[in-house]
């Protein structure tokens, strides 16, 4: 799960309005064309270098007081 959102549902997202769609292949493969990935940020909006960076994602408290999300590797 990404943020609580199925891989289903990040497709779906992924897919919209796109004539020829992006498949699980495209999302879940050891390399992601980075059209594909700048759509995925424009849903996250954690900032391309975000994704590049394979260091340990660790759990960050908000300063709202509200626990910040963790994104899993799909």
């Amino acid at each position: 799960m990404l943020y609580g959102m199925s891989k289903e549902q990040l497709l779906s997202y992924l897919n919209e309005g796109r004539k020829r769609a992006f498949t699980l292949e495209d999302v879940s493969g050891d390399e992601i064309k980075v059209s594909l990935l700048k759509k995925i940020d424009d849903i996250f909006k954690r900032g391309l270098s975000f994704y590049l960076d394979f260091s340990p994602i660790e759990s960050v408290t908000a300063q709202s007081g509200y626990s910040a999300l963790i994104f899993e590797t799909i």
